[in-house]
């Protein structure tokens, strides 16, 4: 099992690092350890310590949820924490968010979560939506959720 996660670590961090074209020297120098230090966690060989891997990540500009996944492959409790805006402790930014989109009014606007589900719709963005996507009005009336990139893909939308 150590080896499976170990794999999928070293699997993470190569793939992010190749993914935003960086190699292992210019990585080693941006955090500070040596470019054998580097290929030896990304071979597997040597085991990152949880600042290391933070910092790595950070480096790269991995997103979070990704971030939570290597420090979990590592065996390091996750950094980022996730929660709905209906939450309690979210209720402060839910209030800004909603805010927000009445003060948008009449212009569109959208919130979505990292997935594109629709999380909220101003007056101004449900009217757009309708107009451009009549068959949406069904799926918008029963509250069921909807996830933008199907709607856009849908055969019938944009």
């Amino acid at each position: 099992m150590a080896n499976v996660l170990t794999h999928t670590l070293t699997a993470t961090l190569q793939q992010s690092r190749k993914a935003r074209r960086v190699s292992q020297l210019e990585l080693a120098l941006r955090i500070g350890v040596s470019q054998r230090h580097v290929s030896f966690v990304e071979s597997g060989r040597a085991q990152p310590s949880r600042e290391l891997l933070a910092n790595w990540l950070q480096e790269l500009d991995v997103p979070l949820a990704q971030r939570n996944a290597a420090m979990l492959q590592a065996g390091y409790a996750p950094v980022y924490s996730q929660q709905s805006l209906q939450d309690a402790p979210m209720q402060t930014a839910n209030t800004a968010v909603l805010h927000l989109l009445q003060t948008h009014d009449p212009m569109p606007a959208y919130v979505i979560d990292a997935q594109w589900n629709l999380i909220n719709v101003n007056h101004g963005g449900r009217w757009l939506a309708l107009t451009l996507m009549p068959w949406l009005a069904a799926a918008l009336a029963s509250g069921e959720p909807l996830n933008m990139l199907d709607a856009v893909c849908h055969p019938e939308g944009f």
